[in-house]
């Protein structure tokens, strides 16, 4: 991979010691290039996205996880998508669960990024809820194999760091 420097992206750190440019500055400019610096060591989006198997996650996470949660709390979710960071989820929450949806895409979505290798590079989570405890009739429609339209969509930020 290349570095920030590499791409022509030349700083002339001696107008810095001329005054030009405050210490403060150069120090946050510095943390800023080894942070991209970091950022592009990271191994291509394309080459997580082509070694992903969605299935096979869905697999792992219901026989480790997801039967404990539909059992014990009602709630039930599972993975959609994976492309260039962002990973989507679907969870349905039923009666049992009881807390409001930005908790519910929260502890999911960390779970799910914290229990699978594959999603441990993810910078965001799209979480789409329905909830069958508000319209009983979309658990009906889910059980025949009808997807019923979303009661909230939700995104997860897993490091504040890439919003600088």
């Amino acid at each position: 991979m290349k570095k920030i420097n590499d791409l022509n992206f030349d700083f002339n750190f001696s107008n810095w010691e001329r005054g030009f440019v405050s210490k403060k500055i150069k120090e946050e400019l510095t943390d800023q290039l080894k942070l991209e610096n970091e950022f592009l060591d990271r191994p291509s989006w394309e080459d997580i996205q082509n070694n992903i198997n969605l299935e096979e996650i869905n697999r792992k996470y219901f026989m480790e996880r997801d039967v404990y949660y539909r059992v014990g709390h009602g709630l039930s979710s599972k993975l959609l998508g994976y492309s260039q960071g962002i990973f989507t989820l679907e969870i349905v929450s039923s009666r049992k669960w009881s807390k409001d949806y930005n908790t519910t895409a929260q502890e999911l979505a960390y779970l799910w990024k914290n229990s699978h290798s594959e999603l441990s590079n993810a910078i965001w989570c799209k979480v789409y809820i329905i909830d069958t405890k508000i319209y009983d009739y979309k658990q009906a429609l889910i059980n025949k194999g009808i997807k019923p339209w979303y009661d909230a969509k939700k995104w997860i930020i897993f490091r504040k760091g890439y919003l600088n």
